[in-house]
């Protein structure tokens, strides 16, 4: 997949929340794994984390 688009997909975005709000992941690290951008990651979980409160 490519996210150089500016956005990643909703389940990938659903597996970055998990990984770095459940299991301790760093935002480096779950950006490789899923190969999206750390700022792609930071911003969808920043929004995430928006929508839910």
């Amino acid at each position: 997949m490519d996210s150089r688009c500016g956005c990643i997909s909703q389940i990938r975005l659903q597996i970055a929340y998990q990984l770095v709000q459940n299991y301790g992941i760093s935002l480096a690290k779950a950006a490789r794994k899923l190969e999206a951008s750390q700022s792609a990651i930071a911003k969808a979980i920043t929004r995430k984390t928006k929508d839910e409160g």
